[in-house]
């Protein structure tokens, strides 16, 4: 009996993510405009959908002033995005909360994350991925060193209590990365950018507290923040080194590079691109030059089954579970029985799996046709799988891609 687990899905051989910060949207318009592109299959202001999985942040306030995207209005009081926000926080293409609003000239307080909290909680929804914004007026910002205050009891910016009850497991709190894949095949470019961005950490941040690089070059790493809770802190992809300005829809296409993709692929790592897709793109303008395409090759490299495209919440716990998920193997007389633990045991905290987390998992095994796989009692729908790249087959519980209820 031979067993181990795959890293990715059969039959991806890498996995990608796009993390999209909501900073300046111009309108709500152009927000679902995008989401209908990369998701539905329909007609939109951007062209025939690409039915893809791809996910988008939100705020709930915005405390500037100036025009921006947010769930409730300077009064408190739901605006035309609310609705809409809430049937993709159901669907699961809303995953990301981008902190609890812009309060890039400060005013954020405890007040703030209460009311956004409970309406998640009203509304039932499960938002997994906190991503940090803006400069250091944010104090609602979470991380293990300042001017991040919301870890931190004896501010009157700390919410991670709140935070952590309603659900949110994985955090953006500023570290970046320009190697192509994290917790990726050790390649000789893998490890030459490994060093070059630990030298440049050395050099240029070194008076800096706050850990720009993961020298092990891992997708989620365990953070423990100032009121001591540890949170799973992962990292994001900007560039290879200097092509990226402004991180918005231009900037999208040039990181989409086929060159990138087919990189990604070689190097079989997992990806989370750091962008601002809607920044300064009203939707009557249409898309900029060579992201359709990028984006067209995305959707090819997925079909095709060598790149995994999903949403950061989806792609962060798929890769938790992989490296934590804890099952048994033993023989059976009419071959193996892999048993699945009903508990996820990570170095953030134990999870109760629901059978919706198991999406994905691929079992390498000698004899797919005479292996089960079983999970809180119940054997699972599973499908078998001729050899892969590593020449042997296996066993999988499928992939299920989200339902996009739009378009």
């Amino acid at each position: 009996m031979n067993v181990g687990l795959r890293k990715f899905p059969y039959p991806y051989r890498a996995a990608l993510a796009i993390s999209s910060d909501v900073d300046n949207t111009p309108d709500t318009t152009t927000y679902f405009a995008m989401l209908d592109y990369l998701n539905g299959t329909g007609s939109t202001p951007f062209g025939r959908g690409l039915g893809l999985e791809v996910g988008n942040s939100f705020w709930f306030f915005n405390g500037t002033g100036g025009r921006q995207v947010s769930y409730f209005d300077s009064d408190g009081r739901e605006t035309d995005f609310a609705a809409p926000c809430r049937e993709l926080w159901q669907s699961g293409h809303i995953d990301t909360l981008h902190s609890y609003g812009n309060f890039d000239t400060g005013g954020f307080t405890r007040q703030h994350a209460e009311k956004g909290v409970a309406a998640l909680q009203a509304h039932g929804a499960n938002i997994p991925v906190w991503v940090n914004h803006g400069n250091e007026h944010n104090s609602q910002n979470v991380g293990p060193h300042r001017p991040f205050h919301g870890g931190q009891p004896d501010s009157p910016a700390y919410h991670m209590d709140l935070t952590r009850e309603a659900g949110l497991r994985y955090y953006w709190i500023g570290r970046l990365t320009h190697i192509l894949g994290q917790d990726a095949r050790r390649r000789f470019g893998i490890t030459t950018k490994r060093w070059l961005q630990e030298l440049v950490r050395l050099l240029r941040y070194r008076n800096i507290d706050r850990a720009f690089y993961d020298f092990s070059n891992r997708l989620i790493l365990p953070a423990t923040l100032q009121d001591g809770a540890t949170v799973w802190d992962f990292q994001r992809w900007v560039n290879a080194w200097g092509e990226v300005t402004e991180l918005d829809a231009v900037d999208l296409a040039v990181q989409l590079r086929p060159r990138n993709i087919a990189a990604l692929i070689r190097n079989a790592g997992f990806l989370i691109i750091y962008t601002h897709m809607t920044e300064n793109l009203p939707a009557a303008r249409g898309l900029p030059d060579g992201l359709e395409a990028g984006l067209k090759n995305l959707k090819r490299a997925h079909d095709e089954g060598r790149l995994l495209v999903a949403t950061s919440g989806r792609l962060l716990r798929y890769r938790e579970l992989s490296q934590f998920v804890d099952y048994q193997a033993t023989a059976t007389d009419g071959g193996t029985l892999i048993t699945i633990a009903p508990r996820l045991r990570a170095p953030v905290g134990d999870l109760a799996l629901e059978p919706s987390d198991l999406n994905g998992l691929t079992f390498h095994v000698d004899d797919p046709d005479r292996v089960e796989v079983t999970f809180g009692g119940k054997v699972l729908a599973t499908a078998t799988n001729p050899p892969d790249e590593t020449g042997r087959p296996s066993i999988s519980i499928p992939w299920v891609a989200l339902e996009y209820p739009r378009a």
